[in-house]
């Protein structure tokens, strides 16, 4: 039996071969400890780990200096947040409500020690209106975090005009760019960010490594969440994780090459993926703006017919997913959709399919095909 086509790209994506590659002397020849400072097998691996942060700092237009590593954009997020809310207790935070649960649940976690958090509404297109949010901002207001792009509906944020009303009213503002790094341009001083957070599972890289972007790392290092070792200034102890880090890096460097290529070919995959469904399925409608979203992302509603169906009829041949992976064992409505005003029987109709490097027309077709046949047989049974 043939592997499925894959359509989870959101999820995550394959490790590219020539990330595999770039790992694999870190594993087997510069072995050593970036952090011993007395030999040359740590000299080695401390100097691939400069030229790496480099790397991840050239594809989002920063400083190397301003790149810290983590385990992913989850411990990145978390260790933002609590940062903040450490160094400025009296503060108030404004979020939204279409954000992962990694910013969300943090939020809580918040509120529950008597933290003051707005989480903003949206539209129904899951964009966040510059001028709601200015009617939240409080005289202390110390935080915004937006995120760049929606890991659901693929919804991409006015960030631009966010961090220019941020820095206006000298509010820290933060995004996680997870689902935006590598596949859109991302540039740190046209959006006006103080932080960044993001991982490289999402781009073509291995698991476990993410990293943070911050023009300003004081409150990091006077609040780390990691603490021990003293590696990565203060900021994350632990030893670094030498062959995660390069292959990140080497993920970035090819991203950087091929986003705009990719960026063109993924939006016409999707185009006509979606234009095959648009004409053949009854009643069928698209989450999310139909312009500005992701590449490659497609969210739907599908009337009378329930996601989990649809995915236990087509799992032979078909990989997608109702919504986040990080959520997905909860078997709970999306957040996201209940946000844009999506009833709980349409959230439970809806499907995410995400289109990656490796899609073809061909799986577009095949695809198609599939998805087609699938929910006319399951709109014509009796309910």
């Amino acid at each position: 039996m043939s592997a499925p086509i894959y359509l989870d790209y959101n999820a995550t994506t394959p490790v590219d071969s020539r990330v595999v590659a770039a790992m694999r002397p870190l594993l087997d020849e510069h072995y050593g400890n970036p952090a011993a400072t007395t030999h040359r097998f740590g000299w080695t691996a401390a100097s691939q780990v400069d030229r790496a942060r480099q790397q991840v700092a050239d594809l989002i237009g920063a400083d190397a200096g301003d790149i810290t590593f983590a385990s992913g954009a989850t411990e990145a997020n978390n260790s933002l947040l609590l940062a903040v809310a450490a160094e400025k207790p009296d503060g108030h935070i404004v979020t939204t409500a279409i954000e992962h649960e990694s910013v969300l649940e943090v939020c809580r976690h918040l509120e529950r020690q008597g933290f003051e958090v707005t989480c903003l509404a949206v539209g129904d297109d899951g964009i966040v209106s510059p001028d709601n949010l200015i009617s939240v901002l409080r005289p202390n207001t110390v935080l915004i975090s937006i995120m760049a792009a929606n890991n659901e509906i693929g919804t991409l944020q006015p960030l631009t005009e966010i961090g220019m009303l941020a820095h206006s009213r000298d509010i820290l503002f933060h995004s996680d760019a997870t689902q935006a790094v590598g596949k859109i341009p991302v540039d740190v001083e046209k959006w006006g960010v103080d932080y960044v957070t993001f991982s490289a599972h999402k781009l073509y890289g291995p698991k476990g490594i993410g990293a943070i972007y911050a023009r300003d790392d004081a409150i990091l290092s006077r609040h780390p969440l990691i603490r021990g070792g003293g590696q990565e200034g203060g900021k994350r102890s632990g030893t670094l994780n030498t062959p995660a880090i390069v292959g990140f890096a080497e993920a970035c460097a090819i991203c950087k090459e091929v986003q705009e290529a990719e960026t063109v070919r993924l939006t016409e995959l999707s185009s006509e993926l979606w234009s095959r469904l648009a004409v053949e399925v009854n009643g069928i409608e698209l989450n999310g703006h139909p312009q500005k979203r992701l590449p490659g992302n497609l969210n739907f509603f599908v009337p009378d017919v329930d996601s989990v169906d649809l995915l236990r009829l087509t799992s032979n041949s078909l990989a997608m997913s109702t919504g986040s992976a990080c959520t997905s064992e909860l078997h709970r409505p999306s957040h996201v959709l209940k946000a844009i005003g999506r009833s709980e029987a349409q959230a439970k109709g809806s499907i995410r399919l995400s289109l990656g490097r490796p899609t073809s027309a061909e799986d577009i077709e095949a695809a198609a095909a599939e998805l087609i046949d699938t929910i006319k047989r399951l709109q014509r049974r009796p309910i």
